[in-house]
């Protein structure tokens, strides 16, 4: 399966105070469980499409274009790694093999799945009888058909799908509303657009807790390059799982920071090889480690932001 980081924070018992920050651990238990679960999903979504083949609560990811894969491809043959898309098992078979070239170092492994992850469209559901058949396929789990039947308790479609499939075992009988395929994708798009609110929610919620974390101290941390700008860095912190930019013409010299500099360092951006060179010799590439300081801003007029800045590049 593809990844991206998930963090959960830890809370002071008595104030509630943010006292802690990490990315959640995924065990061995988490992906069996998983396992069954989606083949719980896919088992169902065939059962409802075969009884309700125009009003089945589906949910399908399109395939990406060739396009978003350009610069993932770049940068996994930078490492020796050959990732193949023609297919999505065919992709996950590689993202298999990589896990194995990055041995020694486990963490790029799983930023490789990360950057896979960003070249995605994003996943939707719909009603079968809105959509044709060969669209039905879910790329990023490489199903030719899923839905979601397993958490009924925390989302609405879960919930729909039961309806449907106790209809379709003859424990109740369905709704007028949810035999009409029209009625269906209203239903599915409703969802949909919920679904996009809650993921900003998450992240103003997740961005809002790590600048009260990060409010009173300085920390500084191993992260790692996931794009290149044409004088700056898109660094991931894996720890606490933050996301940030940190801003190179400001470095007076290599592994040294200083706000105050005047320098004027040139840096040429090599789209093809995906590295960034600087005039004093400084090389950086996508998916390399770098030491950077990670502080919170309180000296603007609105609201506080967080700032990366370069300590040093990890050999």
């Amino acid at each position: 399966s593809l990844a991206s980081p998930e963090i959960k924070f830890k809370f002071q018992e008595e104030t509630h105070e943010v006292v802690d920050a990490q990315t959640y651990e995924i065990r061995e238990t988490n992906r069996m469980v998983e396992e069954f679960m989606l083949l719980a999903n896919i088992a169902v979504a065939k059962k409802l499409v075969q009884q309700f083949p125009q009003c089945a609560m589906l949910r399908r990811h399109p395939r990406p274009l060739p396009e978003q894969f350009e610069s993932l491809l770049k940068t996994a043959k930078s490492f020796g790694v050959e990732l193949d898309v023609s297919s999505s098992k065919a992709l996950n078979d590689s993202l298999n093999r990589a896990e194995r070239v990055f041995r020694q170092d486990p963490y790029a492994a799983n930023l490789l799945r990360i950057l896979t992850t960003r070249c995605m469209t994003q996943a939707v559901y719909f009603s079968s009888g809105e959509v044709s058949a060969p669209e039905y396929v879910h790329y990023g789990l490489a199903a030719p058909i899923y839905t979601h039947f397993t958490s009924p308790i925390r989302r609405y479609a879960d919930v729909i799908v039961h309806r449907l499939l106790a209809a379709s075992l003859g424990y109740a009988s369905l709704p007028q509303d949810l035999q009409n395929s029209k009625k269906m994708q209203e239903v599915a798009d409703n969802i949909n657009h919920r679904h996009r609110c809650a993921q900003y929610a998450a992240r103003s919620s997740i961005a809002l807790h790590t600048r009260i974390l990060l409010r009173d101290k300085v920390i500084e941390e191993d992260a790692r390059i996931v794009r290149l700008l044409s004088n700056a860095l898109v660094v991931l912190v894996p720890k606490y799982g933050v996301e940030g930019i940190v801003y190179l013409d400001q470095q007076r010299a290599p592994g040294t920071v200083d706000a105050s500099s005047s320098a004027e360092d040139a840096f040429v951006l090599d789209e093809n090889k995906l590295t960034l060179t600087s005039t004093d010799g400084r090389v950086f590439k996508v998916m390399n480690t770098v030491r950077v300081r990670v502080r919170v801003d309180t000296t603007g007029d609105h609201r506080e932001g967080v700032v990366f800045e370069l300590v040093s590049q990890k050999k």
